[in-house]
């Protein structure tokens, strides 16, 4: 009997790696008219930004920060006092808090350092503080539908007056948002949120309420314009770069779920896997509308375009299989059966090689992309999470156990590594500044400089962000 179950067991997983694609199918749709944005919002965001190398030698407490509206009613934004460690922050922003507020019009912030010392070679020294809260000026509105990001500022002048008395000088501002080609974005799906950042610095600018579960991005370098999938709600939204404003939204089938993204056809289509509906979606971008989709007997996960041209790759991890469609027609092409089970793609920079990490094998698999036949492996190890492509014909293979691999697959080799702040859940190249932004399980956004490989900075998210992507990305 144990054997019988056995066999059968493979008997049906092999007639379903070997059907899916006899059954796939595809259908044209009836247009449907976006549908307006409902956001999360009326959610304050408080960053404090790095601070000046004067600071050093002080450890402050804050006792009191509290947001004040028009009519003089406090909102504590604080549970507890909060403990500042400047010389951790100096070369850092750092996100202090989020908190709901209600929807109105403010003043600004109170704040209040009740306790305030400075090292000395005798130990620390206490310093005189104030006894009130200070009014940081800087009226903004809450409100239901937007997030509110704001940035606390210590001035280098004058911290310490008499030896004894702390006179730092706070301010509260508004982001300004940098030129469009130095934007990036990173999505929460825990918050409903997405945070945008200058690639250089890097520093979070722009705080923006989306919906629930933001989770895949996809970026029209050309069109700035960024697409991201709301999978608690199965839409679809088109972000304006420049204005860092929703556009349009569409609403997908109850169920779809959809995650990750990809754009075909130099821009005019938009794929989207569709875990909950076993499917991918065609969506034409100018419309904004769902054209057709290509359906399958089981889950897709990544979905991979070839740079300019209307063809995609969809890896079907359930059926250890992986498809080519055609986003135009709404076609498979062709499909093959793995014998690992894949989990995340990349094409190489010229289009001819498909590169795979898979869950049940420590190597990566090199396939043509023409004819979908295994060509090589390489070792990486288990626990591979994702990839990345640069010009140069290198790989970077991020791992869970917080390390990036260097890939040469030229010489089917991994030739160097290197150590990162957690295990990464997503790799971007920059190819502007030749630089790779590693997102990791500890909220952090870092940058490395890919000759060196050393860390250049780090970007304290303080929100789980699941897709990472930017202007000038490769």
């Amino acid at each position: 009997m144990r054997i019988s179950r056995i066999k059968l067991s493979v008997f049906w997983r092999f007639l379903a790696s070997a059907m899916f694609f006899l059954l796939a199918a595809s259908c044209t749709l009836t247009p449907v008219e976006p549908t307006p944005v409902v956001d999360p919002g009326a959610t304050l965001h408080l960053y404090l930004q790095p601070l000046p190398q004067e600071v050093r030698s002080l450890s402050l407490r804050i006792a009191t920060l509290n947001a004040v509206r028009t009519d003089g009613e406090e909102f504590p934004l604080l549970a507890n006092t909060l403990e500042l460690n400047p010389a951790q922050r100096i070369s850092r922003q750092t996100k202090l808090l989020s908190r709901q507020l209600p929807p109105g019009d403010y003043l600004g912030i109170s704040l209040l350092i009740d306790q305030a010392a400075q090292a000395s070679e005798e130990g620390p020294i206490a310093l005189l503080t104030e006894t009130e809260a200070k009014l940081l000026k800087n009226p903004f509105q809450v409100r239901a539908d937007q997030a509110t990001p704001l940035f606390l500022s210590l001035s280098s002048d004058r911290l310490v007056t008499d030896g004894y008395r702390l006179t730092a000088k706070f301010s509260l501002w508004s982001g300004q948002p940098p030129l469009t080609e130095l934007k990036g974005l990173v999505s929460h799906p825990t918050t409903g949120s997405l945070s945008f950042f200058e690639k250089k610095t890097p520093l979070i600018f722009s705080v923006l309420a989306l919906g629930q579960q933001p989770t895949g991005l996809a970026l029209d370098q050309a069109g700035r314009r960024a697409y991201v999938s709301l999978s608690g709600e199965d839409a679809i939204v088109a972000i304006d770069l420049v204005r860092q404003q929703v556009e349009r939204k569409i609403r997908l089938r109850p169920g779809d779920r959809p995650q990750r993204l990809s754009l075909s056809d130099r821009g005019q289509r938009l794929l989207v896997s569709l875990p909950g509906g076993n499917a991918v979606s065609i969506v034409d971008t100018q419309l904004f509308r769902e054209l057709q989709r290509v359906h399958f007997i089981t889950r897709p996960a990544e979905v991979i375009s070839a740079a300019n041209s209307q063809r995609a790759y969809v890896l079907l991890p359930e059926t250890n299989g992986i498809a080519l469609i055609d986003a135009e027609r709404g076609s498979i092409d062709a499909s093959v059966s793995l014998p690992e089970t894949p989990t995340f793609g990349s094409l190489s920079s010229d289009g001819k090689t498909l590169f795979l990490l898979t869950e049940t094998s420590p190597d990566l698999l090199l396939l043509d992309s023409q004819s979908l036949q295994l060509r090589g492996r390489v070792f990486v190890g288990y626990g591979a999470t994702c990839l990345a492509t640069a010009a140069n014909g290198l790989l970077y293979v991020g791992m869970q156990s917080g390390v990036v691999q260097v890939i040469d697959p030229r010489v089917e080799l991994a030739i160097d590594q290197f150590p990162v702040g957690g295990a990464v859940r997503d790799l971007i190249q920059d190819r502007q500044e030749n630089s790779l932004f590693v997102l990791t399980n500890r909220q952090q956004l870092e940058k490395y400089d890919l000759i060196s490989k050393r860390r250049q900075a780090t970007l304290e998210l303080g929100m789980d962000g699941f897709e990472a992507t930017l202007m000038g990305e490769q």
